[in-house]
């Protein structure tokens, strides 16, 4: 388990650092856009001061540090540190947990009993419709939400990938009917 965890430490750390750049490179370029001049002392003392000079292994083990004793880190973009932008998110999480596992129990078990002890009967065919017809229309609503992103898709990359009968303004009707998406 302490493997696991060092793994997906090392997984979410690789991540974080996968785009290029680093929010004080970005927060620099921001700056120099609007057309104020950013000193180069005050670049490398920022970039000090938030460890961004060291090589990735030491960055690495300064967060896991702090993640061990509970700093988290601050966040530049809400301006305060990372555990209270989380802490607010965390109770209505938490709300919403406590009242789905009260559902399960109060509702969905005595359900699955019934339905275990009282096999065949009409309820038991009832409840058991009530439940294909749910996952049929939630593979249905997946699906329809999988061509919604299709066509959005295609429609956002015509200007990059031109592809035959993606643009819905310009093109024949016997164009679009060539295309078959799922």
């Amino acid at each position: 388990m302490v493997w696991t965890l060092i793994g997906i430490s090392i997984l979410v750390f690789i991540i974080i650092q996968l785009p290029p750049g680093d929010y004080l490179s970005t927060y620099m370029a921001e700056i120099q856009a609007m057309g104020e001049k950013v000193a180069d002392e005050k670049i490398a003392f920022l970039r000090e001061q938030y460890g961004l000079d060291k090589p990735l292994w030491q960055q690495y083990l300064v967060w896991v540090t702090g993640l061990l004793h509970g700093d988290l880190g601050y966040s530049f973009e809400y301006n305060q540190p990372v555990a209270d932008v989380i802490g607010d998110r965390l109770f209505l999480t938490l709300v919403l947990n406590f009242f789905t596992v009260v559902f399960i129990y109060v509702v969905s078990f005595p359900i699955g009993v019934y339905s275990a002890t009282h096999q065949y009967s009409a309820a038991d065919h009832g409840l058991s419709l009530i439940r294909m017809s749910r996952a049929a229309s939630s593979s249905r609503a997946s699906s329809i939400s999988r061509i919604t992103a299709s066509r959005s898709a295609l429609r956002s990359s015509r200007s990059k990938w031109p592809v035959r009968g993606a643009s819905t303004r310009s093109a024949p009707a016997s164009y679009s009917a060539q295309i078959s998406l799922p």
